[in-house]
C-alpha cells in the first residue's frame, strides 16, 4: 500500500503551515486584546454616559446659586466599571484647575455612588489622594487627616453624597447626614487637589469635573 503525504494525513495543509496559521491566529488575538485594553483604558466615557443630564444646571447652596461646572465618572480598572459619577458645581464656570482650588469661594461635588464601596476601601482611596497630593512640606497636620479619614463610611448603591468646600470649610455630607466639617485652608486645598489636582485619583474624572469633554 502507498504511503500518504504528510499533506493529507494533517488535513491536506503541511503542518508546517499549519503552525505558522496558529502563530499568525494567536498574535491577532494578543493584538486585538492590547488594542482593547488601551482603549478600554484611555477613552473617556461620552458625557452624557457619564450622567451629565442627571445634574440640574443649578443647586442653590446656602444663601447662594452655583452653576455646574462638569461632570466626570470614577471607574475601577481597564474594564471600566462604573463607580460614581460626580458633579462639581462652582460660582462660576471654570476651567482652571488652580483657580478653582485657591481662589473660587465656594466648591461642591456632589457624588452618585452606582455600587457599593466598602469602609476600608473608601478610607484607602481617600488616603491615596492625600498621600499623592500632600507632597513635602505638607501643610495638612496628621490629626487633621486622621479625624476626617474615622468620619468615612461605607458606601452603597445609590447613595448620593456632597463635598462642599466653601471659604477654607470643608464639610461631608452623606444624603441629609451630616458626616462632619472641618476648617482647614490647606486641607480644604488638599481635598480638591484629590480630584482636579496635579495629581487626581482619575484624569477621565477631572476632566469631566473641569467641564474639558
Amino acid at each position: 500500500m502507498a504511503l500518504k503525504p504528510i499533506s493529507e494525513i494533517r488535513g491536506g495543509e503541511p503542518l508546517r503551515s499549519r503552525q505558522v496559521t496558529a502563530t499568525f491566529h494567536r498574535t491577532r488575538i494578543v493584538v486585538a486584546l492590547a488594542a482593547l485594553w488601551l482603549g478600554l483604558t484611555e477613552l473617556p466615557a461620552p458625557a452624557d454616559a457619564a450622567g451629565a443630564n442627571d445634574f440640574p444646571p443649578t443647586i442653590d447652596w446656602g444663601n447662594q446659586t452655583l452653576v455646574r461646572n462638569g461632570v466626570g465618572e470614577r471607574t475601577f480598572s481597564f474594564l471600566h466599571i462604573r463607580i460614581y459619577v460626580a458633579a462639581l458645581y462652582l460660582t462660576r464656570p471654570s476651567h482652571d484647575a488652580t483657580e478653582i482650588i485657591e481662589r473660587m469661594p465656594a466648591r461642591v461635588l456632589i457624588f452618585r455612588f452606582i455600587r457599593d464601596v466598602d469602609e476600608e476601601r473608601a478610607r484607602a482611596a481617600w488616603k491615596e489622594g492625600f498621600d499623592d497630593n500632600c507632597t513635602a512640606p505638607c501643610r495638612v497636620s496628621a490629626p487633621v487627616i486622621a479625624g476626617f479619614l474615622a468620619r468615612v463610611t461605607a458606601l452603597h448603591a445609590g447613595d448620593e453624597t456632597s463635598l462642599a468646600v466653601i471659604g477654607n470649610t470643608v464639610t461631608a455630607r452623606n444624603g441629609s447626614r451630616a458626616l462632619g466639617s472641618v476648617d482647614d485652608a490647606a486641607f480644604a486645598h488638599l481635598v480638591l487637589a484629590s480630584f482636579i489636582g496635579s495629581k487626581p485619583a482619575s484624569e477621565a474624572l477631572k476632566r469631566g469635573l473641569l467641564g474639558e469633554r
